[in-house]
């Protein structure tokens, strides 16, 4: 199963994320649920970069994803689109996938 944790400021401003484990459905490699999740969370980060011209921290390695921006980029309006529009893209894939994702959110 790939669980996420979205970090929210007290604010309530997402400002970053963490992806991990594999989907599990099916062989590493060929999973379609992993590389669906895979495919939203980097299309994300992307749009953070490209789109919003914020700088990422990113780590990356086999099943595992994080992502985060500054404090001050976290007020950027459009930083807030990119990180709403991937919390409601993957809370509608877990809707449709229970088995393979958890979403939670944290706040510090």
């Amino acid at each position: 199963m790939t669980k996420i944790v979205f970090s929210k400021n007290k604010q309530g401003d997402f400002y970053g994320f963490v992806a991990k484990g594999h989907a599990g459905g099916g062989e590493v490699g060929f999973d379609i649920y992993c590389a669906a999740i895979s495919a939203i969370t980097q299309t994300a980060v992307i749009g953070l970069e490209e789109v919003c011209k914020v700088k990422v921290d990113i780590k990356m390695k086999d099943g595992f994803l994080s992502a985060f921006i500054s404090e001050n980029d976290a007020k950027k309006e459009n930083c807030q689109v990119v990180f709403k529009t991937l919390n409601l893209g993957l809370e509608s894939f877990e809707s449709e996938n229970p088995k393979y994702i958890q979403i939670f959110e944290e706040v510090q």
